[in-house]
Protein backbone atom coordinates (compact mmCIF):
# COMPACT_ATOMS: atom_id res chain seq x y z
CA UNK A 1 0.00 0.00 0.00
CA UNK A 2 0.94 3.99 -0.87
CA UNK A 3 -0.55 6.22 0.67
CA UNK A 4 -0.27 9.74 -0.60
CA UNK A 5 -1.29 13.08 1.96
CA UNK A 6 -2.43 15.71 -0.12
CA UNK A 7 -3.99 17.45 2.65
CA UNK A 8 -4.98 16.91 6.43
CA UNK A 9 -8.08 15.29 5.34
CA UNK A 10 -7.71 13.93 1.52
CA UNK A 11 -5.59 11.44 0.66
CA UNK A 12 -5.00 8.88 -2.09
CA UNK A 13 -4.40 5.24 -1.24
CA UNK A 14 -2.83 2.89 -3.82
CA UNK A 15 -3.10 -0.89 -3.24
CA UNK A 16 -2.24 -4.17 -5.07
CA UNK A 17 -5.91 -4.16 -6.72
CA UNK A 18 -7.45 -0.47 -6.14
CA UNK A 19 -7.05 3.45 -6.14
CA UNK A 20 -8.77 5.45 -3.10
CA UNK A 21 -9.18 8.96 -4.66
CA UNK A 22 -10.52 12.05 -2.72
CA UNK A 23 -13.68 13.93 -2.83
CA UNK A 24 -12.58 17.18 -4.77
CA UNK A 25 -15.34 19.35 -3.55
CA UNK A 26 -19.42 18.66 -1.86
CA UNK A 27 -20.75 17.14 -4.71
CA UNK A 28 -17.96 14.77 -5.28
CA UNK A 29 -17.73 11.74 -2.95
CA UNK A 30 -14.24 9.87 -2.31
CA UNK A 31 -14.12 6.67 -4.55
CA UNK A 32 -12.48 3.71 -4.05
CA UNK A 33 -11.89 2.02 -7.80
CA UNK A 34 -10.66 -1.41 -8.10
CA UNK A 35 -8.06 -1.78 -11.06
CA UNK A 36 -10.24 -4.26 -12.33
CA UNK A 37 -13.00 -1.84 -13.11
CA UNK A 38 -10.82 0.88 -15.16
CA UNK A 39 -11.62 1.31 -18.54
CA UNK A 40 -9.49 3.74 -19.71
CA UNK A 41 -6.69 6.15 -18.48
CA UNK A 42 -6.01 9.83 -20.69
CA UNK A 43 -3.84 12.22 -19.58
CA UNK A 44 -4.06 15.53 -21.40
CA UNK A 45 -2.12 18.78 -20.70
CA UNK A 46 -3.73 22.20 -19.89
CA UNK A 47 -0.89 25.16 -19.86
CA UNK A 48 1.32 23.45 -17.37
CA UNK A 49 -0.56 21.05 -15.74
CA UNK A 50 -1.11 17.39 -16.77
CA UNK A 51 -4.67 16.35 -15.78
CA UNK A 52 -5.14 12.42 -15.37
CA UNK A 53 -8.79 10.98 -16.46
CA UNK A 54 -9.66 7.71 -14.75
CA UNK A 55 -12.81 6.35 -16.64
CA UNK A 56 -13.92 3.80 -14.22
CA UNK A 57 -17.37 1.72 -14.46
CA UNK A 58 -19.52 4.05 -12.00
CA UNK A 59 -18.04 7.32 -14.17
CA UNK A 60 -15.00 9.21 -14.55
CA UNK A 61 -12.63 10.90 -12.28
CA UNK A 62 -9.80 13.35 -13.20
CA UNK A 63 -7.32 14.77 -11.12
CA UNK A 64 -4.93 17.88 -12.23
CA UNK A 65 -1.25 17.10 -11.80
CA UNK A 66 -1.28 20.20 -8.80
CA UNK A 67 -3.13 18.15 -6.63
CA UNK A 68 -0.36 16.12 -6.42
CA UNK A 69 2.49 17.78 -3.86
CA UNK A 70 5.09 16.34 -6.35
CA UNK A 71 5.98 15.62 -9.90
CA UNK A 72 8.13 12.11 -9.12
CA UNK A 73 4.54 11.04 -6.84
CA UNK A 74 2.16 11.83 -9.89
CA UNK A 75 4.05 9.55 -12.49
CA UNK A 76 4.21 7.10 -9.60
CA UNK A 77 0.12 7.20 -9.36
CA UNK A 78 -0.40 7.46 -12.97
CA UNK A 79 2.55 4.16 -13.78
CA UNK A 80 0.57 2.13 -11.23
CA UNK A 81 -2.63 2.96 -12.47
CA UNK A 82 -1.33 1.99 -15.81
CA UNK A 83 0.44 -1.04 -15.15
CA UNK A 84 -2.29 -2.27 -13.31
CA UNK A 85 -4.77 -2.05 -15.96
CA UNK A 86 -2.63 -3.31 -18.90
Amino acid sequence: MIYFNLTSTKYIVLTEHSIHLPSKHKKQKAVTVNFSDILELNETAVNKTRILYILHVDGIYDFPSSMIPSKKQYELIKNTIANAIS
